[in-house]
């Protein structure tokens, strides 16, 4: 029926209909959602702008929406990467990247403080060297010493002899790895 159908018109004149899926009074015919577009014009996808899928088209929201990880655009790049190396500014650890060190981490993306285990010594303060098993590293050890507790008897020429005596003392702290010092004390001992 027209829309301006005149129920004792008698000429037949212009008749006006209502485009297609609306009233003459422009309503949709169906319109399920009440958006006021009609469910045969609507156009499914993502209507939030802040989406990076989002679609202008777009009038009926699909659920379809996708978003960029917190710190990264929508082409997955950093938002801040002050130092450029790839890795967002969040997303930096800072760490001893040196995979000879005792501390290395191997997530780290910004170089730290490394710290490396002492001369003779692995991470952990043990000898890498110690073939006697007494704990003193081999480089550490005193040499030529001879008899019980390390004496060893030296003719001089006038007579006397010395006594040499070598102790060793293992200097320890908390955080810190062993060293091994070595002293040497001389007696001399007078004989008749």
């Amino acid at each position: 029926m027209a829309c301006n159908y005149e129920l004792h018109a008698t000429d037949a004149g212009y008749c006006d209909y209502a485009d297609s899926g609306y009233d003459c009074a422009g309503v949709c015919l169906n319109d399920e959602d009440q958006d006021g577009i009609c469910d045969e014009f609507e156009v499914a996808g993502c209507t939030d702008n802040t989406a990076c899928n989002f679609s202008n088209a777009a009038t009926d929201n699909d659920g379809s929406c996708s978003y960029a990880d917190a710190g990264y655009d929508c082409a997955g790049n950093c938002l801040v990467d002050s130092d450029g190396d790839g890795t967002c500014d969040q997303d930096e650890v800072s760490g001893c990247q040196d995979d000879m060190a005792c501390n290395y981490d191997a997530s780290a993306t910004d170089a730290g403080y490394c710290d490396y285990a002492d001369s003779g010594y692995d991470c952990a303060g043990v000898c890498l060297n110690d073939e006697d098993q007494d704990g003193i590293c081999d480089e550490f050890e005193s040499r030529g010493l001879h008899g019980q507790h390390g004496l060893q008897l030296q003719q001089c020429s006038n007579g006397q002899r010395r006594t040499h005596a070598a102790m060793l003392t293992l200097v320890t702290t908390a955080q810190a790895t062993a060293w091994w010092i070595a002293t040497a004390m001389a007696r001399v001992i007078k004989t008749k």
